[in-house]
């Protein structure tokens, strides 16, 4: 979700748009290259999930009501696909969104800004 928060961050900051490329492709060092599902996905992946619905949850806050009910919806979905799909540690995977969704009620990260010069002396 951080390049997510970047893109809305640069995005709001400058007053543009924000645009999809759709033919780009984007190689992640996974195993299998087709996103990440905390109901199918390996046991010892699990964990990664904690920062993904805590930062998640930051994310959706900034939208308001609108945010805030589309997230949870989204949680509550994961979960039935965990209790429908998941071969081995139901718990430990709902725990993982439960526990993580929680925490993101309380996570509000301070944004480090860094202001490096231009070449004429002014600050962006």
């Amino acid at each position: 979700g951080d390049d997510i928060e970047y893109s809305r961050r640069l995005s709001v900051r400058l007053g543009l748009p924000g645009f999809l490329a759709g033919r780009s492709v984007v190689i992640h060092a996974m195993a299998h290259n087709t996103g990440s599902d905390i109901a199918t996905d390996s046991v010892s992946r699990i964990s990664r999930y904690r920062y993904a619905y805590r930062n998640e949850n930051y994310l959706y806050r900034q939208e308001g009501l609108r945010g805030w009910l589309y997230y949870t919806l989204r949680c509550q979905y994961h979960a039935w696909k965990i209790l429908c799909r998941a071969k081995n540690c139901r718990l430990r995977r709902l725990w993982t969104i439960f526990s993580s969704c929680f925490r993101g009620y309380f996570f509000n990260p301070e944004v480090e800004y860094i202001h490096p010069r231009m070449g004429n002396g002014e600050q962006y």
